[in-house]
């Protein structure tokens, strides 16, 4: 039993072996090929997933400084339209613009007109917009009250 199955592996691996054709090399090679032109654009795609992702990142926590900046701030009162200055991004790409407006104190009343009821009375919406590259990734809005 053991020289037969000896005998049969041989003849398969060593004697009954006389080379590749023409035809199995190609089937190889194209399968090899379709393999190997499927991996550059995985590749492209999870680069630009893990760039945008920094971005994303850099950006929220540029957001996130600017804000605790802008707590400390005194309340513009005199100038409702006041711009802060511009915070520095982590290197010349980056541009964080703040810019400020004062909201409409007056509420429009059930009729259409503008009542004398001052609820939002000191009230600043601050927009920061986040750009890299000449590309705006994030802007987020808040409001600074009066106290």
């Amino acid at each position: 039993m053991i020289k037969r199955c000896k005998r049969t592996f041989r003849d398969v691996v060593c004697e009954s072996s006389r080379g590749s054709t023409f035809v199995e090399i190609l089937v190889a090679i194209t399968i090899l090929g379709l393999i190997v032109a499927a991996v550059p654009p995985a590749l492209i795609l999870s680069t630009r997933s893990v760039f945008a992702q920094e971005e994303r990142t850099v950006s929220e926590m540029l957001v996130k400084s600017q804000m605790e900046f802008l707590r400390s701030c005194e309340y513009m009162e005199d100038d409702p339209d006041y711009e802060w200055a511009e915070m520095d991004g982590p290197d010349a790409s980056w541009d964080v613009v703040i810019s400020a407006r004062m909201i409409d104190p007056l509420v429009q009343d059930g009729d259409g007109e503008y009542g004398d009821s001052l609820v939002d009375l000191g009230i600043h919406e601050v927009t920061v917009a986040i750009h890299h590259v000449d590309r705006e990734v994030l802007t987020t809005r808040c409001f600074k009250v009066r106290r």
